[in-house]
């Protein structure tokens, strides 16, 4: 799924990792797995993907 992927341990304790993509959508459900978990810096429409998704299922949720 990726290719080239780089993790960094950060000061904080977390990791940062960067990954060269084959498919979006794989990518975003490999990032649910980790739930809150999990934060997407970059690219910013990833970003908006993933919080299209989330007002989704609150929608879905909290109906």
């Amino acid at each position: 799924m990726f290719v080239k992927p780089k993790i960094k341990d950060l000061p904080d304790g977390s990791l940062m990792v960067e990954v060269t993509l084959n498919h979006d959508r794989e990518f975003l459900n490999w990032v649910y797995q980790y739930g809150p978990n999990a934060e997407i810096l970059e690219p910013k429409s990833y970003r908006k993907t993933m919080k299209e998704q989330l007002q989704a299922w609150m929608n879905i949720y909290n109906g």
